[in-house]
């Protein structure tokens, strides 16, 4: 029984201890997203248009912290002879940061992990409407970041994240540029 109670109190003194490097934060940022969809045969195509994030994570004060959020990497626009067409791509993100700090007030962070990511496409011919349809799928992600403290708290993030998306048996990247703000707790 004493050994028992001695592993209970070394486990609560660990998570004790880890617990006052710990520190929860929120990042949220817009930027330009880019959903690679085939332009071969449409004109116009644009493939380029508003991306955001919003992240929540919790460091565990050794650099590696968990992350959960959302991201919309944009939408796609294009016409093929008298079809119009849209792609939305965006979902939700789990995975796993790694934060270093480079200089005083200056860091970098990794992210890996995965995106359930849900294509959405709709097309219209004339005055007929098709769609929206929509497949979700889950798919590698991967980010970087560059931050600047500005306050304790608040750190100016620019951030680059990419994956896949996936409609039927066609793939295309996806990726969103932003620029943000983080906010630790």
């Amino acid at each position: 029984m004493k050994k028992i109670t001695s592993v209970f109190a070394f486990a609560a003194a660990s998570l004790l201890s880890a617990g006052a490097m710990a520190q929860a934060y929120v990042v949220a940022g817009a930027g330009i997203g880019h959903v690679g969809v085939d332009c071969t045969l449409a004109s116009p195509c644009d493939n380029s248009n508003v991306a955001f994030k919003l992240q929540g994570g919790y460091g565990f004060g050794n650099g590696l912290a968990a992350e959960l959020g959302y991201i919309s990497f944009g939408k796609s626009k294009f016409r093929v002879l008298d079809l119009n067409g849209e792609t939305k791509v965006g979902g939700f993100i789990v995975g796993a940061a790694y934060n270093a700090e480079v200089a005083k007030d200056f860091g970098l962070t990794a992210r890996l992990g995965l995106a359930r990511l849900r294509t959405k496409g709709s097309g219209e011919i004339g005055n007929f409407i098709e769609g929206p349809d929509s497949q979700t799928h889950t798919k590698p992600y991967l980010g970087l970041a560059a931050n600047y403290a500005v306050a304790k708290n608040v750190k100016i993030e620019a951030a680059a994240d990419f994956s896949r998306a996936k409609w039927d048996d066609d793939t295309s990247s996806v990726r969103a540029f932003t620029l943000g703000v983080r906010y630790g707790f």
